[in-house]
């Protein structure tokens, strides 16, 4: 309220003073004019309203006698100074509980927007409580529509029209600051969606040329399928989302607009696609197992080769020297290339098993594993070499 309480009771403490200071103006009759009709001449034609107001309020020269005393002293004259000078003070009360009115709003000027917003975001809100903040201010807003425009509290009138004005300002700017923070949040779910559809979509758009490209697209649909429903079901919070947004008067960019436009449609596509690809896994699935059982074949044949050869002229034969025998184990590495095969071809025979159940047993996995924890990852040590040899000297691979 501008301007206070405070400041109209002084305005009218003022007021009622020089009120009574203008009896000090007014010289009792009786007394020697000459010196007053001398300096005013022919004044008293003058308009009122060209009479210098300071000069009544001098002092009167010494020895004339006014008027302001005996009013000033008065006991009804005094009465109403003392009731003048409380006057406004008595409002109080009444003014306040006029204001009350406006409580609702408080928090517009109590708080700080970008706090509050903070406090707001940090309970990691739902789309929900969003639209309920929309639905506040926009209930506030209808209220504003609502208020008198002047309201009259005793002696005082109160204008609402700047109030109304600096509310609707207030509102409008804790709305963008909201609907910014829904926004942004929203934004980077879009994102994460379609960054997840067309990283995926490419995966799937390669050809199937090898066992090494059903693993890649096996794997892919198997994240596609474990991320279906999420996926799925963010499609309707962030569509909700950005369709409030005109509600917070949030400006979205155009791209942006577009992107959410065709963001069902994409995640619809990335699902025909992975529909497609499986069906092609299952067409191709009888080939490719064909070729694995063959890789299993020559993989037995190449490990037993190399266990023949291993015997003959391995590092481990008797009578060489320390430095034949590292000569010889270097060799020897071609059980990285065997380690290698093994891994194809029993990741292989998962991918197989997978596209379709089959009885065939898994020639190489159970045997081998053993020798590739002997050998480790990577290199070949002599340790390990010793135990891959014992390996398959006993017969498990």
């Amino acid at each position: 309220m501008q301007p206070g309480l405070d400041d109209i009771q002084q305005a009218l403490n003022k007021a009622t003073q020089r009120t009574l200071d203008i009896s000090k103006g007014v010289y009792q009759w009786g007394q020697d004019r000459e010196e007053q009709n001398s300096n005013t001449g022919n004044s008293r034609h003058m308009n009122v309203t060209e009479i210098d107001v300071g000069a009544l309020l001098k002092a009167p020269p010494v020895g004339k006698k006014n008027f302001y005393k005996s009013i000033a002293e008065n006991k009804d004259v005094t009465k109403y100074v003392m009731m003048m000078s409380s006057a406004i003070s008595t409002l109080k009360a009444d003014v306040l509980e006029s204001l009350q009115r406006y409580s609702d709003y408080s928090f517009l000027w109590e708080k700080d927007r970008q706090e509050a917003v903070t406090e707001f975001i940090s309970t990691d809100p739902i789309l929900s409580e969003y639209k309920a903040k929309v639905a506040m201010f926009t209930k506030l807003e209808d209220n504003i529509d609502d208020i008198q425009a002047s309201e009259v509290v005793g002696p005082i009138e109160l204008f609402t029209e700047k109030l109304k004005l600096a509310l609707r300002v207030e509102i409008k700017a804790w709305k963008l600051l909201f609907g910014k923070e829904l926004n942004n949040n929203f934004r980077i779910k879009m994102d994460e969606v379609l960054s997840f559809v067309d990283d995926y979509s490419k995966r799937l758009a390669r050809p199937i040329r090898d066992l090494q490209d059903v693993r890649e697209s096996m794997g892919a649909l198997a994240d596609i399928r474990n991320n279906q429903i999420h996926l799925d079901m963010s499609l309707g919070p962030i569509e909700e989302s950005y369709a409030i947004l005109n509600d917070f008067e949030v400006t979205v960019p155009k791209e942006e607009n577009d992107r959410v436009d065709s963001l069902r449609y994409s995640f619809q596509k990335l699902m025909r696609s992975a529909n497609h690809v499986q069906d092609e896994l299952v067409r191709v699935q009888p080939g490719f197992k064909s070729e694995l059982l063959t890789s299993v074949e020559t993989f037995h044949k190449d490990a037993a080769d190399f266990a023949e050869n291993y015997d003959v002229d391995g590092p481990m034969c008797e009578g060489i020297s320390p430095n034949e025998a590292n000569d010889r184990l270097q060799v020897f590495q071609k059980f990285g290339k065997l380690s290698e095969e093994f891994r194809v071809e029993t990741e292989g025979a998962d991918s197989v098993d997978i596209l379709l159940p089959s009885s065939h047993p898994r020639k190489v996995q159970g045997r081998c594993n053993c020798a590739l924890a002997a050998s480790g990852n990577k290199g070949l040590h002599h340790q390990s070499s010793t135990d891959l040899w014992t390996l398959l000297r006993s017969g498990l691979c």
